[in-house]
């Protein structure tokens, strides 16, 4: 039976006061003897009760003492008066007398449960656990003359050391009475258990023999030894129990030593500057009125998403997360910033712009930023300048102004900066939604009903693939032939690739048969992103031939991002090194056209008669916004219809279960903007739902064969987001390379999950997260793994085969710091630099031999706003599937357990590498989450000055056009 609450038990010592009042005892003015109490209590009061349960007489007036209602000296007892303070409750000065522990708690709050001397070890630990969590502050506290100091000294009951792996400390905890009273010390609990603590005591205690410290006698020493290889935090978690003679109920004290083990690499990655929050700046406001107008109902945003509604909702939507963008790209304004003249062109200034490169802010070549002087900041007449972006550097932008503005500059003239979005994609965006509900025809694209069972060839037709594995897949095979048959017309046909299953290889193959099959036809092949449009213009150009495709690319495209075999068909000037823009009847002639669906609003624009295209392909569609996606659609594409069945084919292909797209607006999320088309479609349309368990192959197709991952890599995402149906394909020699490497700890299961007690920092103005453990254990494994090349039966593995995930942009950039500039065997491979450390958003749709995770975070007070704002990998299952599924042979996992377990994925997958073998590291549980907040370094917060309300997050930024 679980012990009683310190409330009831002080409830029962009232009841038991008023029964004695009823009875005559008049215990507010007289003195009882402990015997003579005891005897009324458990005779009259306790066994003839109506409660079916009463505290023990000692635990009854423990609680009361604690609460100030009695007062007890030698064997005698006092009832006292109510308003009373409370009893042997240790002061500010008390505390400063126990040593080691400055700082007085104050007016501390008596504990709310007690431990029974007969306690089980389970009922100990769980009652112990359960006081540090609701008073930490009292089990902390030196109490009643006990005073446990330590050398080195505690600091708020924790005593935190520093040493390189390997090397041995030592802590002295010296324990001392320095009371009036002889105190038994009866027992020294170790609530966390982990490896490389030793405790020794130089007088022989043990739980069942206590030892008796008399009032100012020797004290005891224990000291606690720390010696491991493993890098991080680790934590002694102590609680002693001391019993004063003639009680039965005993007190408790707390305290904890922190090993934090570094390696010389560490010290290079420490914070540069202490984290100081950015402070957006108020806007400057000039003489102007607002008068209010009145607001919208918005109570139509909660309707479901109907052709009737959509322009409507769309357009809402887009000016949501258009207002969002504004207001966060103001946080990057710079103040009394001077602007040099570019060396290059001397009609162009530059201004430094520290991390726009990494896109924060976002700056693309056109865009523009306004200007003023700073000297006028406030001045009515202050005048705004708009400086055009004419190149983007590291850490630098070339801006062109107006005659009048060069004019006024001169050097060392200061400016106030103000970033601004580019709206190009937001008002094609618009557009498209517009052109999309001016055609009724589009609502059976849109929201389908079902085909018209018209083809523009028999679906049985045999066909001759070019890549001949694809006939070998039933899946992959069935998709080619039904979209060439154009069977799901006016629907949409979609291609439900889960990762590794050849989702784009299915695409490109159906382009080639389109070109092909059907005579006349005209292909447009989209991505949203450069990188997976350049790599669908790569798989085609063998077979459909450089004459008869065109890779079109945004003006603001870097030249040199180009892989060299599109550059060939691109749209390139070299004469005047910039990207062009040929006639409309040129650019018809080509059989396909490959453009991102942004850059494909330019051939709505250059008008582009509907039809022209025969067929519109979007591979990755799970990344697009709906109104995205449409740029490349609304205006281009004609679909059937009962009267015209010569109508065009949309082909949708990604996977819902990967990432979205990426939206800054909580507002425009809640309302779904970001969900794509092929996700809406896939979740609310019965066509593209599974029915009697399959899907119908008429209107969609799931891929299922995985050709990339062993099967321990592929096991835990197959079950938890694809119903278990992903078979494995890949090369059985490739994907066992790692299988008997001699830093598995189970062979044959190439997947690890290696705990890590670090420590999350933030440095200068950066609100990213980086955890230098994390980093040494990344490099560690790196190292093993470069080492291991090419022996002992290991496959040869470059840094080009292994990628680095890391959820946050500063931890990316220690990690690239690390294994390029710090680690003396790293930084001198020459093709070091060839290994891709990025988010998990960079990673999608790409593969690597070798994946390394660090997932960065291990303090639970942020994690909230990670969910808010959906960064991290906790909370966000697209996220976590997507990092899990880029490796082919061997995947790492570094972080904290306790922290991951908070997600219901992330504990499923650590649980998974515990039940196989594949846990390394400190092995702690998720019952001692709230321990953590024993160790003051443990937390972001009191390392780096961080409050709640001072985290500044920061989302992605669109990197292309």
């Amino acid at each position: 039976m679980s012990a009683l609450s310190w409330h009831k038990c002080v409830q029962a010592g009232l009841q038991f006061a008023s029964f004695l009042q009823q009875s005559g005892f008049e215990p507010g003015l007289r003195v009882f003897t402990r015997a003579e109490l005891r005897d009324i209590y458990d005779h009259s009061f306790r066994n003839n009760s109506d409660e079916k349960r009463r505290p023990k007489f000692s635990s009854m007036i423990y609680c009361l003492k604690g609460s100030g209602k009695v007062e007890a000296k030698g064997g005698n007892i006092t009832f006292k008066k109510s308003g009373a303070r409370p009893a042997r409750r240790p002061s500010t000065a008390s505390s400063a007398r126990g040593g080691g522990h400055s700082g007085g708690v104050g007016n501390l709050v008596a504990p709310s449960e007690f431990i029974p001397l007969d306690a089980d070890r389970n009922t100990r630990r769980a009652t112990l656990m359960k006081l540090l969590r609701t008073h930490k502050a009292w089990m902390l506290e030196d109490k009643h003359g006990i005073s446990i100091t330590a050398e080195p000294p505690f600091v708020r009951g924790n005593v935190k050391q520093q040493l390189l792996v390997t090397e041995t400390k030592s802590v002295t905890i010296t324990i001392r009475n320095q009371g009036t009273t002889c105190v038994q010390l009866r027992r020294c609990d170790r609530l966390r258990k982990m490896a490389g603590f030793s405790l020794t005591s130089d007088i022989d205690f043990q739980p069942n023999k206590p030892l008796f410290l008399p009032a100012g006698g020797e004290p005891c020493c224990m000291h606690a030894t720390f010696c491991t290889e493993t890098r991080g935090n680790h934590m002694l978690l102590l609680v002693f129990e001391f019993l004063f003679e003639g009680e039965e109920v005993p007190f408790h004290v707390a305290r904890s030593i922190t090993m934090e083990t570094r390696s010389e690499l560490s010290n290079a990655l420490q914070p540069t500057k202490p984290y100081e929050p950015i402070k957006k700046r108020p806007p400057i406001y000039r003489n102007r009125f607002t008068v209010d107008g009145v607001k919208p109902d918005m109570k139509w945003l909660e309707a479901p998403l109907t052709f009737l509604n959509y322009k409507k909702k769309f357009h809402h939507l887009l000016h949501l997360d258009e207002l969002q963008m504004r207001s966060d790209i103001r946080v990057y304004d710079l103040e009394d910033q001077i602007m040099e003249p570019d060396l290059n062109n001397r009609k162009l200034l530059k201004l430094r712009v520290p991390g726009v490169a990494e896109s924060r802010p976002s700056v693309l070549r056109g865009d523009k930023l306004v200007v003023s002087e700073s000297a006028r900041r406030s001045a009515d007449d202050c005048v705004d300048f708009t400086g055009f972006v004419h190149g983007v550097h590291l850490e630098d932008i070339s801006l062109g102004f107006s005659s009048s503005f060069l004019k006024l500059f001169v050097k060392n003239m200061k400016f106030d900066v103000i970033f601004t979005i580019n709206r190009t994609p937001l008002k094609l965006q618009h557009r498209a939604v517009d052109q999309a509900v001016a055609n009724p025809t589009f609502e059976h694209v849109l929201f389908p009903t079902g085909s018209y069972d018209m083809t523009i060839q028999d679906p049985s037709s045999q066909l001759v693939l070019y890549n001949r594995i694809l006939s070998e897949n039933p899946e992959q095979y069935r998709a080619v032939q039904n979209i060439v048959s154009g069977i799901s017309r006016p629907a949409p046909y979609l291609i439900f690739g889960p990762p590794g299953t050849g989702k784009t290889v299915t695409l490109v193959e159906s382009i080639r048969q389109v070109v092909k099959c059907i005579p006349g036809a005209h292909v447009l092949a989209c991505a949203p992103s450069n990188s997976a449009a350049d790599l669908i213009c790569q798989l085609l150009i063998p077979e459909i031939g450089k004459n008869n495709i065109y890779r079109l690319n945004a003006y603001s495209r870097d030249w040199n991002s180009i892989p060299s075999a599109v550059k060939e068909c691109s749209n390139w000037d070299s004469e005047q090194k910039r990207f062009c823009y040929p006639k409309k009847e040129d650019l018809m002639t080509y059989k396909v056209m490959v453009t991102t669906l942004i850059t494909a609003g330019r051939l709505v624009s250059a008008s582009f008669h509907e039809g022209h295209f025969s067929h519109i392909f979007v591979d990755e569609a799970g990344q697009a916004v709906e109104p995205e996606c449409l740029v490349a659609v609304a205006g281009l594409l004609r679909p059937p219809s009962q009267v015209n069945q010569d109508g065009g084919q949309l082909v949708l292909a990604g996977d819902p279960k990967q990432l979205g797209p990426i939206i800054r607006s909580p507002l425009a999320i809640k309302h779904h903007l970001n969900r794509s088309l092929i996700e809406r479609l896939m979740m609310e349309n019965p066509l593209y739902q599974k029915s009697g368990g399959s899907f119908n192959h008429s209107f969609v197709t799931k891929l299922l064969n995985n050709y990339r991952s062993h099967p321990a890599i592929l096991e835990l995402p197959n079950a938890l987001f694809y119903e278990g149906e992903l078979q494995v394909c890949a090369d059985e020699l490739k994907r066992n390379n790692f299988c008997q490497w001699e830093h598995l700890p189970t062979k044959g299961f190439p997947v690890i999950f290696h705990s890590v007690i670090g420590q999350d920092t933030r440095e200068e103005n950066s609100p990213s997260f980086f955890n230098v453990a994390e980093v040494e254990e990344v490099v560690s494994y790196l190292t093993k793994i470069l080492e291991s090349s090419g022996k002992k039966g290991i496959a040869k593995v470059s840094p080009k085969d292994i990628g680095i995930i890391a959820p946050y942009r500063k931890q990316v950039q220690k990690i690239r710091k690390a294994i390029t500039e710090v680690d003396k065997e790293l930084k001198k491979l020459k093709d070091i630099r060839e290994l891709k450390v990025g988010s998990v958003e960079e990673f999608q749709g790409q593969e690597r031999t070798v994946i390394i995770i660090s997932t960065v975070r291990s303090d639970m007070s942020f994690l909230s706003f990670d969910e808010k704002f959906g960064l991290g990998f906790l909370r966000n299952p697209k996220r976590f599937n997507v990092a899990l599924t880029r490796a082919k042979a061997l995947l790492v996992v570094i972080g904290n357990p306790i922290t991951l377990s908070k997600d219901p994925n992330w504990e499923s997958f650590i649980n998974y590498c515990r039940s196989r073998g594949g846990f390394m590291g400190v092995d702690i549980r998720e019952e001692d989450e709230d321990l953590d907040e024993m160790d003051g370094g443990v937390d972001a917060g009191a390392s780096n000055g961080i409050k709640g309300g001072d985290v500044n997050v920061e989302a992605e930024w669109r990197r292309e056009l």
